[in-house]
């Protein structure tokens, strides 16, 4: 082969790869863990436990998440919610979104995913209304930022930066939010590409009972996350959004 010919198909193979090898690696996935799904675009089912004050924020989030940007293939679609309560249990095949007065034990949110391997089989939003009645709180850009990042996990994202920095997307840890932490950014959007671009032979997004795990105890396995481990190929892993990430008060989120 000549080297003309060599230089052709070097830039042809190339070429190939960029069309088929798909999005580029995750950065900011939590661990892999995605909702099997068959087909792309696929929706999973949010059910709406929120009171009014909440409203608003839900339906803007669901929005964001389900915007076509940068080959995001989900869509998240609100229903009737079947979880209210302190305990918000969770349902397979969609997630539930629940506020309530926890208390005062250090966190402003708390997102959990049942998986089994690497699929998230169910999934809860938990959002705590005894901080947001304190005028700190108490403002669009604090609850913006906690709705659409809770959510987030549960789709399968981590944090892109947990410094405190800005990074304008609600999936930081900025120390001060703003409207641009309200929102997905670009990223976001790529990185769900990523997560589930290549399907799976099954599905885990169908609506039809409660979760029979029962809270056996949280083991904690850095600053922000535990794992419950029930010994039978499934996990519940929770995500804690603490109060402006100080120490004090601090307790494992126990049944979240």
């Amino acid at each position: 082969m000549s080297l003309r010919q060599l230089v052709i198909a070097a830039i042809t193979a190339a070429a190939l790869s960029g069309v088929f090898a798909g999005p580029a690696g995750a950065t900011h996935s939590w661990g892999g863990y995605h909702w099997a799904r068959t087909a792309n675009p696929f929706t999973v089912d949010v059910g709406d436990n929120v009171s009014p004050a909440w409203d608003a924020y839900l339906d803007t989030a669901l929005a964001d998440w389900s915007a076509d940007t940068a080959g995001n293939p989900l869509n998240a679609r609100k229903v009737a919610g079947t979880s209210g309560g302190r305990k918000c249990p969770a349902r397979s095949g969609r997630v539930e979104v629940c506020n309530y007065a926890y208390g005062r034990n250090g966190w402003l949110g708390v997102a959990s995913i049942s998986i089994t391997g690497s699929h998230i089989t169910a999934a809860t939003t938990k959002l705590n209304d005894t901080y947001y009645s304190q005028t700190y709180y108490n403002k669009p850009a604090w609850r913006g930022m906690v709705v659409c990042q809770e959510l987030g996990h549960d789709w399968g994202l981590d944090h892109q930066d947990e410094s405190g920095a800005d990074f304008q997307t609600c999936m930081d840890y900025a120390s001060s939010p703003d409207a641009d932490n309200m929102h997905p950014n670009l990223h976001d959007y790529e990185e769900l590409s990523a997560i589930y671009f290549q399907l799976d032979s099954s599905t885990t997004i169908s609506s039809t009972s409660t979760t029979s795990a029962r809270s056996k105890g949280l083991k904690r396995i850095d600053d922000d996350t535990y794992v419950e481990d029930f010994g039978d190929g499934r996990k519940r892993l929770v995500h804690v959004l603490w109060v402006d990430r100080q120490a004090e008060h601090r307790q494992a989120p126990e049944g979240a």
